[in-house]
């Protein structure tokens, strides 16, 4: 597998269900993600993006 450059593109909170949506890109390739998670009700901005790109790197293997 290739390394990929992994960002996370968008982060929505609503009623503790998170939407997240990232882009994995390479030389020749472009893989949008969108992951679907459950968060705690007190969890920070900051928290909230680095859970985002944790859920991301599940389905990812950045290499």
């Amino acid at each position: 597998m290739e390394k990929m450059q992994i960002s996370v593109l968008s982060v929505r909170q609503k009623q503790g269900q998170v939407v997240a949506r990232a882009r994995a890109e390479v030389q020749d390739a472009t893989i949008h993600i969108q992951v679907r998670f459950t968060s705690t009700p007190d969890c920070g901005q900051g928290e909230l993006w680095q859970e985002a790109r944790d859920q991301v790197l599940r389905y990812l293997d950045p290499a």
